[in-house]
């Protein structure tokens, strides 16, 4: 059974004037094409975020009741320079470092860091290079 395009469900996300070869949008119009630079760079992005979650996280846990004295502020700056270390860092290093055994002076000097990175004091590889002895220091043995 053959529908028109007006009737075709909601869950259908191809357009039916391309033969399928796009994603539609609801008015049935193909969307434009995204690069495979940009799709690299969505996924860079998003394997980094996916990353600097996991890092904080296993901080968190290490830290227990501790953690609900760093501020939002402090929180977002230690991301900002976890995500800068990440791209900086090769994967086997960052994949040994210890975040649970991070202590909270190692914390205030990332969030330091971070801040420095966020204010545009330093570059956000300037402020990676700063944080490895603190995050190198922390390998897993």
């Amino acid at each position: 059974m053959r529908r028109s395009p007006g009737t075709l469900p909601a869950h259908h996300f191809y357009s039916r004037r391309d033969n399928g070869k796009y994603p539609a949008r609801e008015d049935g119009t193909a969307m434009p094409e995204v690069s495979k630079t940009e799709i690299g760079r969505r996924f860079f992005k998003m394997q980094r975020e996916k990353q600097v979650e996991k890092a904080i996280g296993k901080i968190r846990q290490a830290h227990g009741s501790e953690w609900s004295l760093y501020s939002s502020s402090d929180i977002e700056a230690l991301k900002q320079i976890l995500g800068e270390a990440w791209v900086f860092i090769e994967r086997d290093a960052w994949d040994s470092v210890a975040f649970t055994r991070l202590s909270g002076m190692d914390l205030r000097e990332l969030i330091r860091i971070g801040k420095e990175v966020r204010d545009a004091l330093i570059s956000g590889k300037t402020g990676a290079e700063k944080s490895m002895p603190v995050l190198m220091k922390k390998a897993a043995s």
